[in-house]
């Protein structure tokens, strides 16, 4: 009779509890960052440009919009990590594959903190 093993029972050094809590966590940091902007939208439809950099210059803002890039940016991570690990077999296209992943995250995080703070 087969016994169902958890990952660190079976031999693996890791359980993937870590990235599931950042993963649930950045899903709703994402779903309210959302949410915020419909209601901004749908409260001014006519928002001028001027007005949404004023907004934007609210130390409160940046700050959530900060916090709402890097859920965006690892809960793309973590997205993109599980779909290689299961797909790619090679460790080393794997960890090719990761670094791109990584760089291009990075560069999304980065620019979206360049318009924020510009």
């Amino acid at each position: 009779m087969a016994v169902a093993l958890g990952a660190a029972a079976a031999g693996s050094r890791r359980t993937g509890a870590g990235a599931w809590l950042i993963v649930r966590v950045s899903a709703l940091v994402i779903a309210i960052g959302l949410l915020g902007l419909v209601a901004l939208v749908a409260q001014s439809p006519r928002f001028p440009f001027v007005a949404w950099r004023a907004l934007c210059a609210n130390p409160a803002l940046e700050g959530g919009i900060t916090a709402w890039l890097a859920a965006v940016t690892l809960h793309a991570y973590f997205g993109f990590d599980g779909i290689v690990k299961d797909y790619v077999h090679s460790p080393r296209v794997r960890l090719v594959a990761l670094a791109v992943v990584a760089l291009g995250l990075a560069a999304f995080f980065a620019y979206g903190l360049m318009a924020v703070f510009a």
